[in-house]
C-alpha cells in the first residue's frame, strides 16, 4: 500500500496547528487552499502554492506601472533615482539570466561569484518597496554581501517573495537581520509563506536552496520554496486520490509527508544541516 492509504501503517496521525507566527500560519492556509482546488496536475497545483499571497494585478496597479520607466520610477531607480545612487556605486547589474529571467540581479561591485548557502526574504508591501530599498542597499554594502536579486516587473513585486539577499553564512544572516531589524520599523510586511519567520509580522524571512541532486523530476526548480511546493503538491494530490483510507486530511497528510522529507513544518527550514554547504548565487 502508498501514499494516503499507506498512513496509518506508517502511523502518521494529524499535525498540530501551528502557533509558531504569522508566516507557519500563512503557510497551512496557503496549503489548505491547495487542497480545496480543483486541480490535478502537480506543477500546476505546485506554482499555485508557491505564489499564494500574491497580489492581484488591479486596473489601480497596472495603470500606476504600465511600463518600464514606470518601473524604475516607482522603485527610485531611474537615473538620480534615491535607489541608483548606491547602485550605480557599489554594485553591478548583471544580465539578464535564462535561469532567472523574472528578476534583476546584482553583484556587489568587484566581487567575484560567491557561493551562498542562505537566502535573506524581504517582504515589504509594495507601497513600501522603495523606501525599503532606500534602508537595505547601504546596509548590504557595508555588511559585503555578495549578491542580491529584486522582482523585474510589476507582476513580480506583487510576489510576496519580491526582494532576495544572498548570504554566504549562517553568522551573516544574524548579523544582517540584527543591522536591518531596527531601521525597518516602519515598513508593513506582505509575508513569504513557506520561509523561516524573523520577524512576527513576516517582513523578514530566511530560507536555503536544496542540492540540485534533490529535484524529482525536470519539472521541479532548485529554490528551497519551490523544492517544498512541488513535495507537497505530489502530497495533496495522493491523498486526495485515496480520501477514504486515512483519517488525515489531504493537508495534514501533504505536512506529515513534509516531515518524513526532512522538513521541520513548524519552521519550514530543512532539518538536515548538511543542506547548509555554500552553493552558488541563482
Amino acid at each position: 500500500m502508498t501514499g494516503a492509504g499507506a498512513a496509518k501503517m506508517m502511523g502518521l496521525c494529524a499535525p498540530e496547528q501551528s502557533d509558531e507566527g504569522r508566516l507557519a500560519r500563512l503557510s497551512l492556509q496557503a496549503l489548505q487552499y491547495g487542497q480545496a482546488l480543483e486541480c490535478g496536475h502537480a506543477p500546476a497545483l505546485s506554482a499555485r502554492l508557491y505564489f499564494y499571497n500574491r497580489i492581484p494585478a488591479s486596473p489601480r496597479w497596472t495603470q500606476r506601472i504600465h511600463t518600464r520607466r514606470d518601473f524604475a520610477d516607482y522603485l527610485g531607480l531611474e537615473a538620480g533615482g534615491v535607489n541608483r545612487q548606491v547602485l550605480n556605486h557599489e554594485w553591478t547589474l548583471l544580465a539578464a539570466s535564462p535561469d532567472n529571467p523574472d528578476w534583476l540581479s546584482w553583484r556587489a561591485r568587484g566581487k567575484p561569484r560567491t557561493p551562498s548557502a542562505y537566502k535573506l526574504y524581504l517582504s515589504p508591501r509594495c507601497e513600501d518597496l522603495r523606501e525599503t530599498l532606500r534602508i537595505v542597499l547601504p546596509v548590504l554594502t557595508e555588511l559585503d554581501l555578495p549578491a542580491f536579486k529584486l522582482a523585474r516587473d510589476l507582476y513580480g513585486i506583487l510576489r510576496p517573495d519580491k526582494f532576495v539577499v544572498y548570504v554566504p553564512t549562517l553568522e551573516q544572516l544574524a548579523a544582517t537581520v540584527n543591522a536591518l531589524l531596527p531601521k525597518l520599523g516602519g515598513v508593513r510586511a506582505h509575508g513569504i509563506p513557506f520561509t523561516a519567520e524573523i520577524d512576527a509580522a513576516g517582513l523578514m524571512s530566511w530560507g536555503m536552496d536544496p542540492p540540485r541532486d534533490e529535484q524529482l523530476s525536470a519539472w521541479q526548480g532548485t529554490s528551497w520554496r519551490r523544492w517544498v511546493t512541488d513535495r507537497l503538491a505530489v502530497a495533496l494530490l495522493a491523498a486526495k486520490e485515496l480520501p477514504a483510507e486515512t483519517e488525515l486530511e489531504p493537508w495534514q497528510f501533504a505536512l506529515q509527508r513534509m516531515k518524513i522529507e526532512g522538513v521541520d513544518i513548524r519552521t519550514w527550514t530543512p532539518v538536515n544541516v548538511e543542506w547548509a554547504q555554500t552553493r552558488d548565487e541563482g
